[in-house]
């Protein structure tokens, strides 16, 4: 086996290069990696820098409010409260407000079972509108495939028929969306029911 000089030096070569790149490595140091303590340490102060910055954030409420020295007087804006279950301006009665409240209460289930009984009308009217739709649409595409279809009187008498009952179906179901917003105005104007 001969040994030539190239290789004698391709050798060397790569003994010279392989122990330049070591050294440095050899002189890194590993990335340092924090103690357990450190890192309870770290995690203690944050969570007072977070508690010290929340009792600085103060909030007032009727518990905590100054109270006015003598001689001053509080500000109110707006109309002082009104008893509960009475509107300004009038004097509660306590067996004529359970019986508003009660009639309120009725009146509005009224209108709120009105109102879901006028949103399933307007689903099936919708239904209804996109299934004429969907067969003038098909009728229309068959009509004008004919390459003789200005000849097709019949044709064109659909079709027209179709549209006439597609526009009144619209109307209807303008006509029940009309009838929604009343009615949800209606519940509106009834008032939201009282939380118990």
């Amino acid at each position: 086996m001969k040994f030539s000089l190239w290789k004698a030096a391709a050798v060397v070569g790569t003994l010279v290069f392989s122990a330049m790149w070591a050294a440095p490595m050899a002189a890194q140091e590993p990335p340092k990696k924090e103690s357990v303590a450190e890192a309870a340490r770290r995690a203690r102060a944050e969570r007072e820098r977070k508690k010290a910055a929340e009792k600085q954030a103060r909030t007032f409420d009727n518990d905590n409010l100054p109270t006015p020295k003598e001689g001053e007087s509080i500000n109110v804006i707006g109309q002082p409260a009104a008893a509960p279950g009475t509107t300004p301006g009038q004097a509660a009665a306590p067996g004529a407000s359970a019986e508003d409240a009660k009639a309120k209460e009725q009146d509005r289930q009224k209108v709120s079972e009105q109102l879901k009984g006028v949103k399933a009308q307007l689903e099936d009217a919708k239904k209804d509108l996109e299934i004429a739709k969907r067969a003038f649409d098909l009728d229309r595409d068959t009509y004008y495939s004919n390459p003789n279809f200005q000849s097709d009187k019949a044709g064109k008498v659909k079709l027209d028929s179709e549209q006439t009952d597609i526009a009144a179906k619209q109307q209807a179901v303008d006509q029940i969306q009309h009838k929604i917003i009343d009615l949800e105005e209606k519940l509106k104007a009834a008032g939201t029911p009282e939380q118990k």
